[in-house]
């Protein structure tokens, strides 16, 4: 029996011949030019609160803007000459594993699953259109 619930999120997506149960949506990732501009709008400007920071050692410098229900990830890479916008559309699965069968049983298959932060996991995949989708497991 589940106590103490206070919100459960979730969607179906649907793809030939079955739905695919995932649970809410993570964050979307922007690339940005200026991360300091990016900040004064979605903090300052928007109400959103700055939260995690992470330098990547590709020199990526991601910092999350969280809001009441989502996450934005603002991901600066100092001369990244590609077309600043969105990125990418994280979802967040209960269970890695469970997500990764299903998908692969749609006939998709993701990228290699690796570490998040200290508490979490992710991969990538793209989507029949070749939108990049990342799969989260666990807490930042």
């Amino acid at each position: 029996m589940i106590k103490n619930i206070e919100k459960v999120s979730f969607f179906l997506l649907f793809h030939e011949g079955g739905w695919l149960l995932m649970y809410s949506m993570a964050h979307v990732g922007i690339r940005v030019q200026d991360l300091h501009r990016s900040l004064r709008f979605y903090v300052d400007a928007l109400g959103g609160t700055k939260d995690k920071e992470f330098k990547m050692p590709s020199g990526s410098h991601l910092v999350f803007v969280r809001f009441a229900d989502f996450s934005v990830e603002l991901i600066c890479k100092p001369g990244d000459e590609r077309v600043p916008g969105r990125n990418h559309l994280a979802i967040s699965v209960p269970s890695m594993e469970d997500a990764l069968r299903r998908l692969s049983g749609c006939g998709f298959a993701a990228g290699p699953v690796g570490p998040m932060g200290d508490h979490a996991r992710n991969c990538f995949l793209s989507g029949p259109d070749g939108e990049i989708i990342e799969l989260c497991e666990g807490s930042l």
